[in-house]
């Protein structure tokens, strides 16, 4: 049967989201500020250690995602126009600073 609804979700596989994440030069993270989600663009790169995966950012002291409190959540997304179609990397953890 053809599906006849406007759009459905398909769960990406994990290692298909960290080749998308390891392609997609921009991304955006969500951090609160005064209680209210602000969600802004991002570059990043993927760091892929022996034990761990980290999205690495550079931040500027005392900037917006600087003052964030610790939980947060990044997405990574492409569209397909033509075939109106469209894919979204959701990942969410936490926030941590490390030296340059």
């Amino acid at each position: 049967n053809p599906r006849t609804d406007a759009g459905f979700l398909e769960e990406i596989p994990y290692e298909d989201c960290l080749q998308l994440l390891r392609v997609v030069p921009v991304g955006r993270i969500s951090v609160v500020v005064d209680t209210y989600p602000v969600v802004l663009p991002i570059n990043y790169r993927l760091v892929e250690t022996s034990s761990r995966v980290w999205i690495a950012i550079r931040t500027r002291a005392g900037d917006v995602i600087d003052r964030a409190p610790i939980n947060t959540a990044f997405e990574i997304d492409g569209i397909q126009s033509a075939e109106q179609q469209g894919w979204s990397v959701l990942v969410q953890g936490t926030l941590h600073h490390v030296d340059p």
